[in-house]
């Protein structure tokens, strides 16, 4: 989802689910495995949120684990440190402004019935003779 937002240009979006929803998730279960992807992928997001302060706090966060990345995780940190640097320089695309939401959405009032309500059992009054439930009322 976070990328999603981010292909879009909505990198605060893409913020709110890293931070409110994958991240808590993964550090609830324990999922250290997927910690340091998701909070290197957050650290770019900051970044391309123009919070370089927060994306550089979220890398050195990452320093602690260092010791134990793998080649391919060492890659995608210095990648992604090279990425937050470009963002810096004021290359990449800017956050697109979306339009607001309104607070509550206008209310449509709900059509009167012109007479009084038929029951299912009644006649129909289209006059066929035959219970409302059996003609109009299917």
């Amino acid at each position: 989802a976070a990328d999603d937002h981010v292909a879009r240009h909505d990198f605060v979006a893409a913020r709110d689910v890293l931070e409110n929803h994958v991240l808590p998730i993964a550090e609830h279960y324990r999922m250290l495995d997927r910690i340091v992807a998701i909070r290197s992928h957050l650290s770019v997001v900051l970044a391309y949120c123009r919070d370089f302060a927060a994306a550089e706090r979220e890398m050195v966060r990452l320093e602690a684990y260092a010791g134990g990345f793998s080649a391919e995780q060492q890659r995608e940190i210095q990648a992604q440190r090279a990425l937050i640097a470009d963002l810096r320089a004021g290359k990449g695309p800017p956050q697109r402004h979306l339009p607001a939401i309104p607070a509550a959405l206008p209310v449509v009032p709900q059509r009167q019935p012109a007479g009084p309500k038929v029951g299912r059992n009644d006649p129909c009054p289209c006059g066929s003779g035959q219970k409302y439930k059996k003609c109009h009322g299917r």
